[in-house]
This record gives C-alpha cells, structure tokens and sequence, in this order.
C-alpha cells in the first residue's frame, strides 16, 4: 500500500467481524479514448496554502500535490509551528489543509485553534475517515471540506476551489457576517 502512496485503516471487533478501508490514488488514463470527455481540475492561481501533516515524507507528497495543482504550499509537520505562521501573519494564507495528525481528535483541534485565530481562513481536513467526527464539531472548528488522507489530486483541487468561491463570494458580499460568511456552513 505504501509504495503506491496508499493506505490501509483495519477495525475489528471479536465476534463481530472487521472493516478495511483500503486508500489508493486516483491514477488518470494512459490513452483515453477519442471523444470520450475527459474531466478538467479545477487549478489554483497560485494562492499560498498552509499544509500540516504529521509525517515529513507524507508532508513532501501533499506539497507536490498542492504544487501541482497550482497552488503555492507551506508545509509543516509540527502544529506549534502552523499556528505560530498563522497567527503572525494570516493573511499570508488562502487557506489550510490540515492533514493526518495521528488522529482525527488532534487535526480538528488543530483546525479549532487556527480558526480561533484566524477565522476567515478556510480549513480542508484531510483525514483517513471521518466517521468519528461529528458535522458541528466541523462546524465549530472551521472545517470548510472534508477529503480523503492520503490526498486524492481531484478531490482536493474541487475542495481547495470550493473553499476559493466561498472566500471571493465572502469578500465581495460586504453585508454577509457572521456564520452567514462562514465557509463550512456551505459545504459540510
């Protein structure tokens, strides 16, 4: 699984049976067909990103993701960091994607706190399942969308353009405050 930049979640119960969820990357066609429409990402124009992921080598994946979908990504792999980037200068950032921390408990608190800081700062959690994680404790935390960990190109390039129109519609509506304004009210 690692070596095709996949992975595995396993929950077994005795008695009751087990569940794999098993993550693999979206790989494009090597000859599509002729006339067959062929799907278009929607790509950024070079808005900064803040990427947080608990693991260096899967912190440098998600950059080249990011990077390749057209946008300019910061990574860290210590919280502390993030939110110390984030709190001196947020206006630095478009958005976050808050990637696999351990648990998805540690990236919503995360999330959380960034948002506390910086509130119009659309979040994406990038999490291996979010069955534990309730829709208010998204709300709460700022979450704007949610997608698979590990990243899936066109799922986050439809998240991050997602987060974009809700931003642009949000600073162009001078009236709209509030959770009226709030990014995940509209997605999650």
């Amino acid at each position: 699984m690692r070596e095709h930049g996949g992975a595995i979640n396993v929950w077994s119960k005795a008695g009751e049976g087990s569940r794999f969820e098993v993550w693999l990357p979206c790989v494009a066609e090597a000859d599509p067909e002729p006339g067959k429409n062929t799907p278009v990402l929607p790509f950024g124009r070079g808005e900064t990103v803040l990427v947080m992921a608990g693991d260096r080598a899967q912190l440098l994946r998600d950059e080249e993701t990011l990077a390749a979908l057209g946008y300019e990504p910061i990574g860290f792999t210590r919280a502390e960091a993030a939110l110390a980037a984030c709190r001196a200068t947020p206006e630095r950032f478009d958005m976050l994607v808050v990637g696999h921390l351990g648990s998805a408990a540690s990236a919503l608190e995360l999330a959380a706190t960034v948002h506390a800081a910086a509130p119009q700062l659309p979040i994406v959690l990038a999490t291996p399942s979010a069955d534990e994680i309730g829709a208010d404790a998204l709300l709460t935390a700022g979450v704007a969308d949610v997608v698979h960990w590990p990243i899936i190109a066109a799922e986050m390039a439809a998240a991050l353009d997602h987060c974009l129109a809700v931003k642009e519609a949000k600073a162009n509506a001078p009236g709209i405050s509030g959770r009226e304004a709030d990014p995940a009210v509209d997605r999650v």
